[in-house]
């Protein structure tokens, strides 16, 4: 089982008694937790998140952790990133599949640069979870107040925001094609997370605050012109 921890898209951090939980699923079925932590540092002020191999010792036992440094500190084009895996038997299978695929050689700058981040980067870390913190507080006033049909789902880690589209059913992914020919705002359709994400889109705002706004009036726009179509706008 994949685990997203916390997740992509809503930007939840788990419980403790949800990850045990979880835990108790895969072990009554034999299945081993593979747990995407990539977003583990970007958490709201005052917020932390639990690593899954931290729970227990079935937790550990049970589990390989994915971590990397490219999310928060925007490392993604070095292509580095790590595995945590405690148990012996399943961390010899995992060598040897990195081994047979040659994913297991990242070039010297991926691995300093890596190191560097986790190690020095503590202070401008602080300072980007508090300027997304705020990024965020600023997206959710102005789509309540410019757009209240939209509205963004309460999160508490990630650089992203989850919205809530249903007003739009079922036209979700053309209103998300229409942003991005006619507005020049391109955001992830709620539909490539399956069907439960269909009336959703997905907002990264991990950029300066003035370019962040300017794309909620695009959205703003958008939305007014796309729902001329189809119901009146208010």
């Amino acid at each position: 089982m994949v685990l997203c921890n916390p997740h992509n898209p809503i930007g939840k951090l788990w419980s403790r008694e949800e990850l045990t939980q979880i835990n108790a699923l895969c072990r009554k079925h034999h299945v081993i937790v593979i747990s995407d932590e990539i977003h583990c540092e970007l958490c709201e002020p005052g917020k932390k998140y639990l690593p899954f191999a931290s729970v227990n010792t079935s937790c550990l036992q049970n589990s390989i952790t994915c971590l990397s440094a490219s999310k928060a500190f925007n490392l993604a084009g070095l292509q580095a990133a790590c595995v945590v895996i405690a148990d012996e038997g399943i961390r010899n299978r995992i060598w040897r599949g990195f081994h047979t695929d040659e994913v297991a050689e990242p070039n010297v700058f991926a691995c300093e640069a890596s190191i560097a981040a986790w190690i020095e980067g503590k202070d401008w870390l602080k300072d980007l979870n508090h300027y997304i913190s705020a990024n965020k507080k600023t997206a959710q006033h102005d789509l309540k107040t410019q757009l209240p049909e939209l509205h963004a789902v309460e999160s508490q880690a990630t650089y992203l925001l989850w919205i809530d589209c249903h007003v739009l059913h079922p036209f979700v992914d053309q209103f998300c094609d229409y942003l991005h020919k006619e507005h020049g705002l391109l955001v992830s359709k709620g539909s490539a997370y399956g069907k439960s994400g269909e009336d959703f889109i997905r907002i990264n705002i991990a950029c300066p605050n003035a370019l962040m706004r300017t794309g909620l009036k695009r959205l703003s726009k958008g939305y007014c012109a796309f729902t001329k179509q189809f119901l009146e706008c208010r």
